[in-house]
């Protein structure tokens, strides 16, 4: 009990440094050697055959780096000054990102020996601006951890939850339903393996599990991070043919956001070179208005920064169709194209007053992380998580124009 107590103490210490460090600048790289405490806290579970608490101490790992960006977001437990800086903050954000997109719409008229000059003075203002948004995020007393974490979400009725955590030698799966948790040593094949042989590593001593369950609610961690579970064959099919399947943030659920405050947001095809985009947007957007639902629709020119940050506000469902962008280390400049050279970017979505409830972002790799950075990564979809979406459908790889519109 003294041990687990040590390690616990060691986990604390770590999420205090975690939320010191810059939001972009290196949280991945800070936690890819410093799994160490959480490593031997589960192990000793394990082995004290307490398979319930060695669970949620590799939940609560594999999640903290977005619970950390959540943690510093969270503004109930401001006091009245430090919510009024972090609000001013983020206006001078929007204000100074609002400027950037427009600054952009006269590139045209500038004369060619002009160009490199002016976008590279943009992007120093861009980054810039960010790290601007870090000072201000710092100022949000991130480095504190809460005194009692919100309880994980055990699985539902008919979900089986599977886990994955290294332990010294190899890895621990871990199988949960409401009746049961346990835990059995694995052996994980190579990253290239292919979906047979991650399919028998993954699903061999699950398979009563997965036969009695109507939903697998998935937390990757690791090299399983790389890998489309849902699409490894089980019993000859993939397996989201038949079992629903999502994958879990365990970030802890905001109040429930009306779906009726805001008219939902379609953003389509903003590069103006995806036909595909244009007709799946099109069938949302009449799908939510015969559903009652208020629809503000930007198309092509008429999707530019400012319009979509301003529209995301108050939105309570936002559906994205276009290109795709992940990029920078850990995934933390990707962004969502828009037109005239404008983005959304993983900064703009954490300075979003709270992301929409239902997020669809049908474009390349929109899901994807830093599969290499253990949980420090962060991509579009989790930008949007982090801010308080309670789900989001996205791509993990690139995807067709023609593939992306039949999804």
């Amino acid at each position: 009990d003294e041990a687990v107590a040590a390690y616990r103490e060691a986990e604390d210490v770590l999420a205090r440094q975690l939320g010191q460090v810059p939001l972009d600048g290196g949280r991945d790289t800070f936690l890819g050697d410093r799994e160490e405490s959480a490593r031997r806290l589960v192990g000793l579970l394990v082995r004290l055959r307490r398979p319930e608490a060695a669970l949620e101490a590799a939940r609560r790992a594999r999640s903290r780096a977005l619970v950390s960006v959540e943690d510093q977001l969270r503004l109930a437990g401001l006091d009245r000054s430090a919510r009024q800086r972090w609000e001013g903050a983020l206006a001078a954000y929007q204000r100074a990102r609002d400027a950037l997109d427009r600054s952009a719409q006269l590139d045209w008229t500038l004369p060619a020996s002009e160009v490199d000059r002016v976008l590279d003075a943009r992007r120093k203002a861009k980054e810039a601006l960010r790290a601007e948004l870090d000072r201000a995020w710092a100022g949000l007393g991130g480095a504190t951890v809460p005194a009692k974490r919100a309880a994980l979400r055990p699985p539902a009725p008919g979900e089986v939850l599977l886990a994955w955590f290294p332990a010294d030698g190899g890895w621990l799966q871990f199988t949960s339903t409401q009746e049961t948790t346990s835990v059995a040593a694995l052996t994980l094949p190579a990253r290239d393996a292919g979906a047979n042989d991650w399919s028998r590593a993954l699903f061999g001593a699950v398979d009563d599990q997965l036969e009695a369950a109507t939903a697998v609610r998935i937390l990757p961690y690791g090299p399983v991070d790389s890998v489309d579970v849902h699409a490894l064959p089980w019993r000859g099919e993939p397996l989201a043919l038949q079992r629903q399947v999502v994958y879990g943030m365990d970030l802890p659920a905001g109040p429930p956001v009306a779906l009726a405050t805001g008219p939902a947001v379609v953003v389509a095809d903003p590069e103006r070179n995806l036909r595909g985009a244009r007709d799946e947007a099109t069938t949302a957007a009449k799908a939510w208005r015969a559903g009652g639902v208020e629809v503000t629709l930007l198309q092509g020119k008429d999707a530019t920064g400012e319009a979509v940050r301003r529209a995301l506000r108050e939105a309570p469902l936002f559906h994205y169709a276009g290109h795709g962008r992940y990029a920078g280390r850990g995934g933390w400049d990707s962004a969502l194209p828009l037109t005239g050279g404008h983005e959304l970017a993983v900064a703009d979505v954490l300075a979003l007053p709270r992301a929409p409830a239902i997020v669809v972002l049908s474009g390349c790799e929109t899901a994807r992380s830093g599969h290499d950075a253990g949980s420090g990564g962060m991509g579009l979809a989790h930008a949007f998580v982090a801010r308080g979406a309670e789900a989001v459908i996205a791509a993990t790889r690139a995807v067709g124009d023609d593939l992306a519109r039949a999804i």
